[in-house]
């Protein structure tokens, strides 16, 4: 099941594998995001039997989906936007 994000800003894409994908501010991250609300590992995105999944890694914003602040785990779905203030 193919998947990217898209950086809504800079329109740049970060294709998504299967596993785990890590998300934050951390040049080791597979996806890397600047901005002070963004944590150094911010979150993981991944592939579950059920579908792509986001974790927030303990990120001093947050993470959200839709508006929404992902409290463990939230399921994705195409069109999805992910913040953190």
């Amino acid at each position: 099941m193919a998947a990217k994000l898209v950086n809504a800003r800079s329109k740049t894409e970060f294709p998504l594998r299967e596993g785990t994908n890590t998300v934050g501010r951390h040049g080791d991250n597979d996806v890397t995001l600047p901005g002070r609300a963004v944590s150094r590992f911010h979150a993981e995105i991944r592939l579950e039997r059920e579908g792509w999944v986001i974790e927030d890694q303990g990120s001093s914003y947050g993470t959200f989906v839709n508006g929404e602040r992902v409290r463990g785990s939230a399921a994705l779905k195409n069109g999805d936007a992910l913040a953190s203030p």
